[in-house]
């Protein structure tokens, strides 16, 4: 039977080259989950802006539109306060969970 030529087999004979192996890949993943966080959190904050801008222009008064503002910006503020706190928890743990859907 023919000798494992693969790059893996030779691979395996190599001291620490399955850590290497393992270091590259959680290294070269972290930047593209994060990025995927960031799209997800992205597009969720644009979904309510659009929501927010379609209860605005339904608005019948100055102090009806000055509530739905405040309220927005609270809700905005909590959600990048919760937002960071995910950023800071995968950079932590230093292995990217995937993104929901």
């Amino acid at each position: 039977m023919a000798e494992k030529t693969s790059a893996a087999a030779a691979a395996a004979q190599i001291p620490g080259a399955e850590a290497a192996r393992d270091a590259w890949k959680t290294a070269l993943s972290m930047p593209a989950a994060l990025m995927a966080e960031a799209m997800r959190f992205s597009a969720a904050r644009l979904n309510a802006q659009a929501d927010h801008l379609a209860k605005l222009a339904g608005c019948g008064d100055l102090n009806e539109a000055a509530k739905l503002q405040s309220a927005f910006l609270s809700s905005a503020l909590e959600s990048y306060k919760e937002e960071a706190k995910v950023f800071a928890d995968r950079l932590r743990q230093g292995v990217p969970a995937a993104p929901e859907a």
